[in-house]
């Protein structure tokens, strides 16, 4: 009970229209429940209300916040495209567009690092995951084997970042976009697994879940141990 007092206090009280939406584009995905005409839209509307909580955390570092929220930005686009199958392939290049900015914002931010035994790590499920897509023809395998590889190297690098700053005040950001990386690298590969290899009672529902769970992540990356803003 007073962990949830404690959680009620942290966030302002909208921001539990995120879980609410979220819930509603889950049951929504997995067929739990049919909402004729909106029923898609709790799935952008999700990733926007995750946006305007992230616009909204304070003392956060100017580069820092331009790139997350970039990143965010380019994931709802993503989602709108995501709702009609015509539209597939721009909304990868969205999702690709995504990892772009968080790359960005390592490099910045932080600076790229030689990743080392992370990439190595992350190679492996980027492999695993492209080796399932591989059965798609090119057009549609190429671009999602281009996001796939832009997020196993944000992963890397986030976790690079991370291994790097621990005990340091900028830990808590470092472990946020660390956190961000592989919950959404996980997010695929169930997904990718689900379509491809074997199907996972309500995939889309644990998909969406670590989906989300990455965005917040990673909006939370914006704030965590920052110093004052930027010029």
């Amino acid at each position: 009970m007073s962990l949830a007092l404690l959680a009620l206090r942290r966030f302002p009280s909208w921001v539990w229209l995120i879980p609410a939406c979220a819930a509603l584009a889950i049951a929504e995905m997995s067929q739990w429940i049919d909402i004729p005409e909106v029923g898609g839209g709790f799935k952008p509307l999700t990733t926007l209300l995750i946006i305007v909580h992230a616009a909204s955390l304070p003392n956060a570092d100017a580069r820092r916040r331009r790139w997350v929220l970039l990143a965010l930005c380019c994931a709802f686009l993503g989602d709108c495209a995501m709702a009609s199958p015509a539209t597939f392939v721009l909304s990868v290049f969205f999702f690709a567009m995504a990892q772009c900015a968080c790359l960005a914002m390592l490099s910045r931010t932080v600076g790229l690092s030689r990743p080392g035994i992370w990439l190595g790590l992350h190679a492996v499920a980027v492999a695993w995951a492209m080796a399932m897509w591989s059965v798609k023809p090119w057009p549609t395998f190429g671009p999602i084997a281009v996001f796939l590889g832009l997020l196993g190297l944000m992963s890397a690098q986030a976790d690079a970042w991370w291994w790097r700053v621990r005990g340091t005040p900028e830990a808590a950001a470092a472990r946020a976009a660390a956190l961000g990386g592989l919950l959404w690298l996980l997010a695929d590969l169930v997904w990718t697994y689900s379509q491809h290899v074997q199907r996972i009672p309500d995939a889309p529902a644990f998909t969406l879940a670590l989906y989300w769970l990455a965005l917040w992540q990673l909006a939370s990356a914006i704030g965590a141990g920052s110093k004052a803003p930027a010029a």
